[in-house]
This record gives C-alpha cells, structure tokens and sequence, in this order.
C-alpha cells in the first residue's frame, strides 16, 4: 500500500513540475505555444504519468480537433492581411 501511494506522489509532483514550466513557458513565449503542448504531452507519456493511447486518445476528440483547426484558420488570418482588414473595418 505504501508504494502505491509513493507512486502516486511522485506522479502528483511530476505533473505540478510540468504544469509549472508549461506556464513559465506558455506565458514567456520563449517556445511557439504548440511546441509547448506538444511537449506537456511527450512529458507525461514519458513520465510515464500516463499511457501512450492516454496521451493520443485526446486526438480523436472533435474539442482537440476544432480547437486545431481554429488555430489554423487564425493564423491563415494573421498571415494574409485579412484579420488586420477586420479589423479595420469594425472600429469604424
């Protein structure tokens, strides 16, 4: 019994470490935010934290699939001039 509840503090720690850089790094911008998610997710597979099909289950989510697609579609905004035009255009 004690083991478990050794592994499970040393999991509970492992995720506040990571949840900790992830918001130093989200919040400085020093790597692109999608590199960040990216790397919380290789982390905790790597931790062992959780399963690799844990970690890729999340793909197969319509959330994780619209919010990728939303991502895409604002930066093919911000690049072609038309988020600026918007923009432009509702402030009068």
């Amino acid at each position: 019994m004690l083991n478990s509840a050794r592994i499970m503090a040393i999991s509970s720690i492992l995720v506040i470490a990571i949840i900790a850089i992830a918001l130093i790094l989200f919040v400085t911008e020093w790597i692109s935010i999608d590199l960040v998610a990216l790397g919380i997710l290789v982390s905790l597979i790597l931790t062992g934290v959780v399963s690799l099909r844990e970690g890729l289950e999340g793909f197969s989510n319509p959330a994780t699939i619209t919010v990728a697609f939303m991502f895409i579609l604002s930066a093919a905004l911000l690049k072609t001039g038309a988020l600026q035009f918007i923009t432009h255009q509702l402030s009068g």
